[in-house]
């Protein structure tokens, strides 16, 4: 059955506790249809659409059944494209029949019948997902197939005809986010430098950290988590607006944002921080939420999503992170985290109170308790923050974020920002004094045309690597172009307060902004036009995140280059690709725990096995209630995490060779090809190992898959990434299960 028609309903946001939100939703379009045909429904946003697939809101454990044979769906083939003004008539169902013969890559086998449309596709194992990017109130056609293991469509298409994206939501914010607002809808690249700050913290994998805007119109941060705890084990990525959000008597404060939030074994979190100093990084880092952590600064708010799990937590006067309100199944509320689909969130706050929404639906709505936010200027702060990711496999992850916005009174200032480097890291360490230096380009004339005087000052993060302890004297300098400025003490602000090494240490970061003067024809600042030389001297300390900031009154900036036109900046696609997880599941019936922490896993792991064995294998999934015939939808790995897209699968292999030897030693058990019409987006197989057919003796089973990007899978066993010297050789990284055969 195809559909003809949509039905067009409005959705919206549910009044909240004593904030009292009422905001029109996201456009939703729906078209229920009986299986075998996918029940979609098109969610139209900004330049963006969400598609349910059979999605049940507040049923999270939802499942694929695949039959005996296995070769029932496993997830879905999604296909769009906007429809040509000239053929805007043509029925829904033509257009399904036109585009049957479709493959994976979305070229047609008949351009005659469909010309030169640009048509994307894509595979994917959730029950939503986002197409984009949309232009917005123009007719675009979306089918949705369902997929086997082998790539295969099966069952009947679903497809509709739907108005595009719209821009209704965002415009409207967009007008009432009178403090800041950044859509975020720019070219690839960096994100506006006049909006943000980011900084990363030195035990991020500095090869695998960024902020940056997609062809999609969002923007994204990344962290690449520490390798082998060498410089720490908590990975973070902040970024500062460039306004403060301003709390005052008898006035509730919105903030709005949409996210999609980490999903992967509760180690990627998101935080956003609410704090009176005006700081680039709290050293609140702890990944369950830091449960009488103390850190600098104090006090604060922090909003927190882990997994399924949005919490409040208030940093108080001894700088302890202490939780306010929990709410631990977002997903059982309706509203459900996956990767790369956005939800939107609105924040509702005062003085005593607090309301969280995402999509309408209320998640949080508790009080804030006595002196938690106090009248006052709030740096806002957005934050990625990752605990040792590679014991799971990822090596790193991404939030999808757009539409970030708060009101209140807008910036009285324009900042202009001066970087060191936009890839990699500055990070430069004094011990006993000994100087080091970076250098900051500022291609700008800082006092042309009508320029009013600036203010610069110096802006750097001290955090120390190696696990290393820091010390301070006062005799700790910073020189700029010659001038030197004194480096102060680092101050607590917690009663009692906190000491040095808690303040500075390979996970806590503490920022420092020193006055550098006037910028103007007559000013005294030493920073100029050029080549900036910035020169740390220090008792022990590492610096890094160092920027020079020239802040004018608004409207009287001088023409500004941002760092991007500078310096190298990577986006998505320049980083390292992660490959799906695959592991053997059972050995003759027996589950193979995919968990084991200890080390030695490997040399304990071997089990004796006789006759005609079956082994299973799960790449890129994970099966239910120990049942092969049964796979999990919504299934997040490390790929999903890391590259927000299903790349599908190509190929799947299962070896088994003697114990110690090399690959020419081996024999194929199992061969499976993955790529029918498209490729598979997750695999569920079997394979049968005869013991006869071999002498008696250890032998290694191994599985090895390869994604429709001729990527080499890794191994989905806990704590394999911990085995690597590098993050770039988890995929395809070898690690067989021992068996021993005796007949």
């Amino acid at each position: 059955m195809i559909a003809r028609a949509c039905v067009l309903c409005i959705g919206g946001f549910a009044s909240v506790g004593v904030c009292q939100l009422t905001t029109p939703g996201p456009i939703d379009r729906a078209v229920k249809l009986p299986l075998p045909s996918p029940e979609i429904r098109v969610l139209s946003d900004d330049r963006v659409a969400t598609v349910e697939m059979d999605y049940e809101a507040g049923n999270p454990a939802t499942h694929f059944e695949l039959g005996e044979d296995r070769l029932g769906p496993v997830g879905y083939r999604v296909l769009w494209f906007e429809v040509p003004e000239a053929l805007r008539g043509i029925d829904a169902s033509v257009w399904t029949q036109l585009t049957g013969s479709f493959g994976g890559q979305g070229v047609p086998s008949s351009r005659s019948l469909l010309g030169s449309i640009d048509v994307s596709t894509k595979v994917t194992a959730l029950r939503r997902t986002q197409i984009q990017p949309l232009t917005n109130d123009t007719p675009w056609y979306v089918r949705v197939d369902y997929v086997n293991r082998e790539g295969r469509l099966v069952g009947t298409p679903t497809g509709l005809v739907f108005d595009g994206g719209s821009g209704e939501r965002v415009d409207r914010l967009r007008a009432e986010m009178t403090g800041f607002f950044d859509d975020f809808n720019r070219p690839e690249g960096l994100p506006d430098e006049l909006n943000w700050n980011t900084t990363f913290s030195q035990t991020n994998d500095p090869a695998m950290q960024a902020f940056f805007i997609n062809p999609q119109f969002h923007t994204h941060t990344l962290v690449g988590t520490p390798r082998h705890q060498l410089f720490g084990d908590r990975g973070q990525t902040t970024h500062r607006a460039r306004n403060r959000l301003f709390i005052e008597d008898g006035q509730t404060r919105r903030i709005v944002f949409d996210i999609d939030g980490v999903q992967f074994a509760s180690r990627a979190i998101w935080y956003l921080d609410l704090v009176q100093r005006e700081i680039e990084m709290t050293s609140h880092v702890d990944v369950d939420g830091g449960q009488g952590l103390s850190g600098y600064p104090s006090p604060g708010i922090r909003f927190s999503l882990n997994g399924q799990e949005v919490a409040v937590y208030r940093f108080d006067e001894a700088g302890r992170q202490v939780l306010i309100a929990k709410n631990r199944r977002i997903d059982l509320d309706g509203v459900q985290a996956l990767p790369n689909v956005r939800r939107a969130v609105e924040i509702r706050l005062d003085h005593n109170q607090v309301a969280m929404t995402m999509d309408g639906v209320t998640i949080l709505d508790t009080p804030l308790g006595d002196g938690t936010l106090e009248t006052g200027d709030y740096t806002v702060l957005w934050s990625a923050f990752g605990y040792n990711t590679m014991k799971v496999g990822m090596p790193y992850f991404l939030i999808h974020w757009d539409n970030f916005g708060f009101d209140g009174p807008p910036p009285a200032s324009t900042v202009l920002n001066y970087r060191a480097q936009i890839q990699g890291t500055d990070l430069v360490r004094s011990n006993n004094h000994a100087p080091v230096s970076v250098t900051i380009p500022i291609p700008d004339d800082l006092v042309a045309g009508n320029a009013a005087p600036g203010r610069a000052r110096l802006v750097f993060v001290r955090q120390m690597d190696n696990w290393d302890y820091a010390q301070w004297s006062p005799e700790d300098t910073v020189n700029v172009n010659g001038v030197e400025f004194p480096v102060p003490e680092p101050v607590s602000d917690a009663t009692p307060p906190l000491g040095l090494t808690d303040l500075i240490n390979s996970n806590a970061a503490y920022s420092t902004f020193i006055d550098l003067g006037t910028v103007s024809s007559a000013g005294t600042s030493p920073v100029a036009t050029g080549d900036n030389t910035v020169t740390f001297s220090a008792a022990r300390c590492a610096f890094h995140n160092v920027h020079i900031e020239i802040e004018y009154p608004t409207g009287t900036a001088p023409a500004y280059t941002p760092p991007e036109a500078v310096h190298y900046a990577p986006v998505h696609r320049d980083f390292m690709k992660v490959g799906m997880p695959a592991r053997i599941s059972r050995i003759a019936g027996e589950a193979v725990d995919n968990n084991p922490w200890y080390s030695n896993f490997l040399e304990n792991f071997n089990r004796t096995i006789s006759g005609v064995v079956d082994i299973d294998i799960l790449v890129n999934a994970d099966d239910v209630s120990d049942n092969p015939a049964r796979i999990a939808s919504n299934y997040v790995s490390a790929t999903l995490a890391s590259a927000g897209e299903n790349p599908g699968l190509r190929n799947v292999r299962v070896w088994i060779r003697p114990d110690g030897t090399d690959a020419s030693a081996g024999t194929l058990l199992g061969f499976f090809d993955t790529t029918g019409a498209v490729a598979a987006p997750q695999f569920s197989g079997t394979v049968t190992l005869d013991t006869t057919a071999f002498p008696d003796g250890v032998y290694e089973l191994s599985v090895i898959a390869e994604d429709s990007r001729g990527i080499l899978s890794q191994p989905d066993f806990g704590g394999v990434g911990e085995q690597v010297d590098d993050a770039s050789e988890l995929s395809g990284f070898y690690y067989p299960l021992h068996v021993t055969i005796q007949n």
